[in-house]
């Protein structure tokens, strides 16, 4: 073969360059890394490859106690002749922050950084206040940005200098997550000088937060006239979850900011009493999806009126829920509810069935006792999926195979063939599992302190129950006493998942 015969069957170099682009994107993370470093030594081609499939898939570097010092000169130089810096995603632990480095640092990948994650903890190393008179995070989309006064030290009052700086200097910043938390002082000067920090990140926020923020977390102190400042802005937001720590508020100025975030927003998550309450008149969320509400059940809203695009409900009690639901939440755009508490009161979820009519997913739910599990079944018939865990004190007179299958002698059940296991279900017409017509994925679980004899199930569930479901295809179960040739037939049915 000639010379010319040989390169006519050499592979395109564009293709070459296709095909290690794949051996990276198909890689596992854990050793994406390592693999990337050597494919970037190869040639210019590969080292542009392997750095824009890390920065896809990872591209993230923490900084943690042993990054300082001479370690991060060091890396401040690696990414100085660097000409594709392959970090994207900043993270910055409590013990990594050298005030020698760090304004040089971001100086240098502040080009490249996307997502900047700043933990604090009073006392820092870092000087305030912190400004950077000629930097621009040009490509900083999210902040995250979580301080812990630590009360025991003398508190760096302008540390919220940094934060407002940062929001100078990100004109694209489009989430933003802020959290400050303040330890128990042992003397009052520290209690004074922990308030007056507080008092600072609550001016900075009310008053220097960008207008391209979309997507908003907050878990801060905050003072009636900077929650009145705050509804100034121009607020255009899509997401909300708010936890207005300590505070108190007035009525009016939280009715101001319901009001100004209502109209675009789809995503709303609110804590604290505060806001669930009788006298905060809701206005209208036309366009709200999602509501979590963790605190106080939203029990005297009108679902239909207020949330007309409303499509998951989480709803996390801290106190009495005896009269959830009542006729005034009904919603017919309602599909999924998140409940992640104990329901031993088969009422709710009758009530649920009656308020939403269309639902179709239901969970983490703790069910602890026969009467409640049985409502679900009775109740809920339109669910396509349910997830629900057996509660350590889930109290029942009778076997949950029993439950399961609507079959109340199930010790007379011994063989599983087709023929018996139909004739024996005609004979009942009792609420079961088998209720559940549109059911496709079906989670039970036990509580970790469920004692064996309390809550299982066995074989009987599986053949007189799961596998006469016809749209059932995925199934998760615990490690419930049910027989390995049994398991072998539901694995044959559905995609049969078990716990880590």
């Amino acid at each position: 073969m000639t010379m010319s015969a040989e390169m006519k069957f050499q592979p395109h170099p564009l293709l070459m360059d296709h095909v290690v682009e794949n051996i990276l994107l198909s890689m596992d993370s854990d050793l994406l890394g390592h693999y990337c470093k050597i494919f970037r030594l190869v040639c210019k081609d590969w080292t542009r490859i392997a750095t824009r499939v890390y920065k896809a898939k990872r591209g993230r570097i923490v900084f943690k106690r042993n990054f300082i010092g001479k370690v991060s000169g060091l890396f401040i130089r690696v990414m100085k002749t660097s000409s594709n810096i392959p970090f994207q995603n900043f993270k910055f632990c409590s013990d990594s922050y050298d005030d020698e480095y760090f304004t040089e640092l971001l100086h240098v990948c502040g080009g490249s950084i996307s997502v900047l994650d700043l933990n604090i903890v009073n006392p820092c190393n870092l000087k305030f206040p912190k400004e950077f008179p000629d930097l621009v995070l040009g490509r900083l989309r999210k902040l995250i940005f979580h301080v812990r006064l630590d009360c025991f030290e003398v508190v760096q009052t302008e540390m919220a200098s940094l934060l407002e700086t940062l929001f100078r200097i990100s004109p694209k910043l489009e989430i933003l997550d802020l959290k400050v938390l303040r330890g128990v002082s042992r003397t009052v000067r520290n209690t004074q000088m922990s308030l007056t920090a507080l008092t600072k990140f609550g001016e900075v926020l009310s008053t220097q937060l960008p207008d391209g923020v979309r997507d908003l977390k907050l878990h801060i102190t905050i003072n009636d006239s900077q929650l009145r400042e705050l509804n100034k802005r121009r607020l255009n937001l899509r997401r909300l979850d708010v936890y207005f720590q300590q505070s108190e508020l007035s009525t009016e100025a939280l009715q101001e900011f319901f009001e100004k975030c209502g109209p675009r927003l789809i995503n709303c998550k609110v804590l604290g009493n505060q806001f669930i309450t009788q006298k905060v008149q809701f206005p209208v969320f036309p366009c709200l999806e999602y509501l979590s509400a963790l605190g106080r059940a939203p029990k005297y809203l009108e679902y239909a009126k207020l949330f007309p695009s409303l499509q998951r409900l989480e709803i996390c009690l801290w106190d009495s829920f005896d009269d959830i639901f009542p006729p005034n939440c009904y919603s017919t755009t309602l599909q999924h509810i998140i409940f992640p508490y104990q329901v031993g009161s088969p009422a709710i979820f009758q009530r649920m069935g009656n308020c939403f009519p269309n639902l179709r997913k239901l969970t983490q739910v703790v069910v602890t006792s026969s009467e409640a599990l049985v409502s679900i079944f009775k109740s809920l018939k339109t669910l396509q999926m349910l997830d629900i865990c057996f509660g350590y004190d889930f109290q029942t007179s009778v076997s949950l195979d029993t439950l399961f299958t609507g079959i109340s002698d199930c010790s007379v059940l011994v063989k599983y063939s087709e023929e018996q296991v139909q004739a024996e279900i005609g004979r009942y017409n009792v609420d079961s599992i088998r209720n559940l017509k549109e059911l496709r994925y079906l989670s039970i679980m036990a509580a970790p302190l469920t004692m064996p004899s309390t809550a299982r199930i066995t074989d009987i569930s599986v053949y007189y129950g799961l596998l006469q479901m016809k749209n059932l295809s995925i199934v998760k179960l615990d490690y419930f006493p049910i027989s390995i040739p049994c398991l072998e037939v539901l694995r044959k049915r559905v995609n049969l998942q078990r716990p880590v």
